[in-house]
Order: structure tokens, then sequence, then C-alpha cells
């Protein structure tokens, strides 16, 4: 990744690029600002570090540096997104933004608050990013899996994060898992050292076309993968089954999910 292609953009930068390429909304921030002493300020800082210089004779609009032209418009007008959400329990939640559009891939992060860094990806590198956020390949691997109805699942967080685990494990009385498998994952759900959702979409247009969505939970012995199964249309029953090194599979699905 060549650091003179990667940019730190502030919210006010980011918004007058919005404006300047007619972007109405990103994925991630959400619409674009219109007040115009927000706008004004984002195009004279742009215009101080040389990213934007003003319009060329017989032109209208001010240039972009090509570099960040091209990140920002994989950002604002993608094809398909990954938006990745990681929760550590001493931290809070964390975001990630991988943009690709054509053969551009972008990886948007916030370095700061109210602060953007976009930076040119490839599949390799956001496969290996992931895998370094999200270290679960070395958890052991079971064949443990249950379904369960999305109002069952949320009531086992429930009860096991408020430490009742008899309760928690109550829930899974009629549940094919082995009773081994429902202590771990009620301990890994009371006990979570790491969580975290994935939403890889496709766009067409402003149009979402498609949508996919996981989530992961980790305790100190076992980590768990949680999906929607793909036959369940009406989204009232959660897939839940240990994950390990098959996670690297997971993470592959979801960039060319992207």
């Amino acid at each position: 990744m060549k650091q003179d292609k990667v940019f730190v953009l502030s919210r006010a930068e980011i918004y007058y690029l919005m404006q300047l390429l007619g972007a109405k909304a990103m994925i991630g921030l959400g619409t674009a600002e219109s007040a115009p002493d927000v706008l004004n300020d984002g195009r004279d800082s742009l215009m101080q570090r040389g990213l934007v210089a003003t319009a060329p004779a017989g032109a209208q609009d001010d240039k972009v540096n090509d570099a960040l032209l091209s990140l920002a418009m994989t950002s604002f007008f993608p094809d398909g997104a990954l938006i990745i959400v990681r929760n550590l329990p001493e931290i809070g939640d964390q975001i990630l933004l991988i943009f690709h559009r054509g053969s551009s891939m972008v990886l948007h992060t916030f370095p700061e608050q109210f602060s953007h860094r976009l930076a040119p990806l490839d599949s390799p590198q956001a496969i290996d990013l992931i895998q370094r956020w999200f270290p679960l390949t070395a958890y052991p691997v079971s064949d443990g899996n249950l379904l369960l109805t999305t109002e069952r699942f949320e009531e086992l967080g429930d009860k096991a994060e408020a430490h009742q685990k008899e309760a928690a494990l109550q829930l899974l009385a009629d549940s094919p898992l082995a009773d081994e498998e429902k202590v771990n994952l009620v301990e890994a759900i009371e006990q979570r050292t790491i969580s975290g959702s994935f939403a890889a979409v496709r766009r067409s247009g402003d149009t979402i076309t498609t949508a996919y969505s996981v989530a992961v939970i980790a305790g100190p012995a076992t980590a768990w993968l949680i999906s929607q199964p793909e036959d369940d249309t009406q989204g009232s029953h959660l897939l839940i089954r240990r994950i390990g090194a098959d996670f690297e599979s997971v993470i592959i699905d979801l960039v060319q999910r992207t």
C-alpha cells in the first residue's frame, strides 16, 4: 500500500468532495452536508493542501487530485461495500468500511472522531486485515451448531450477559447440541472477549440489490458464527456454529460478495 496514495481527510473535506462530485450520501456516513460554512471550510482546506485546484479554463468545477479522486469515487459510488463493526468489551465499537468499484477497492477508516482515512486496497490485503482484526482462526473447530429463533437467541444473550448461566442453559435444553457445547456457547457470550458484525452489500445506482450479513462472538475458549439460513427469507431464525480455522473461508466469501 503506497503511502502517497493514502489520504486523511476532515469531515468538512469529505462533505465538500461529496458536494463537488454529486454524492447525496455515503455508506457508513449518511447524507451529505449542505451548510455553506462547512462546505467552504472543506474546500479551503483541500485547496491549501493542494488536493483541489480551482476550475481550469472552460470548466465549471474544481479539479481534484487524481489519486484522491479515484478513492473518493469508489467511496461515494461503490458497486459494493463491506461494513465491519468490531466490539471489544474494554473499547466499544470500531468500524471498517471497504468499498469496491470496478477494479478499485478502498479501505475507509476513522483514525479520530470526524477524521477519515482513505487507502487503496486489494482483496488479499482485505482478507489479511480482517483476519488480524478478528484473530479467530486459532480457535479449536468442532461440528457444533444449532438453529434458534431470533427471539430465543436474543433471550439467550440477555441471560448469559446477566451471568444467569443456568437460565441461559435452560433455553438450550431442547437443542440437539451436546451439553459441553451448550456450556461453551453460553460461556462465550458471558465471557465475551470480542464480537462483531459484517454486512456485504451490492448496489445498482443508489439501490441496494443484495445484502448478506453475519456476526461473530468469541470467549476465552470458543468462537461462534451467527448467520441467517439462506432459505429463511423472513429472518426468523439464526444458525449458530463453531468456527476456527474455517473462519478464513468466511472472510473470503464476504470479500467476494462485496
